[in-house]
């Protein structure tokens, strides 16, 4: 898998110590001060790894920028739509029909994409 593209030079990036292996794109969530992917949809998201990681190693994670985000679910993202954290670190695209789902808000779609692809993500901290 190709490393994250970056596309714009603003934004915010730190690095956090990986729990298990992390790659490209991957949503990840905070365990003590610590990241993995996410597991389920209801997991707070953290940020976007941009580079891929093993176990121990320093993961960088962009907090608030725009992003390539691996998609997953049943309905395809189109510019504009807001993404959750879901399973395998993935994002899926969701109406946030529910309070209690604007937590696991990962960010928007600022372009249309196709199911177990990438999308291009604003992220929203």
């Amino acid at each position: 898998m190709s490393t994250q593209q970056w596309e714009i030079g603003k934004g915010r990036v730190w690095t956090f110590e990986a729990t298990a292996i992390v790659t490209s794109g991957d949503i990840v969530k905070f365990v003590g001060d610590k990241v993995r992917v996410t597991e389920v949809s209801g997991d707070r998201p953290a940020g976007v790894v941009l580079f891929p990681a093993s176990a121990g190693k320093l993961a960088a994670v962009a907090l608030d920028m725009i992003v390539y985000v691996n998609i997953t679910g049943s309905v395809a993202p189109s510019a504009g739509a807001y993404l959750i954290s879901a399973t395998q670190g993935k994002g899926r695209c969701t109406p946030l029909t529910a309070i209690g789902q604007v937590e696991n808000v990962v960010g928007r779609a600022i372009e249309t994409a196709t199911i177990n692809t990438r999308a291009k993500v604003k992220l929203i901290w």
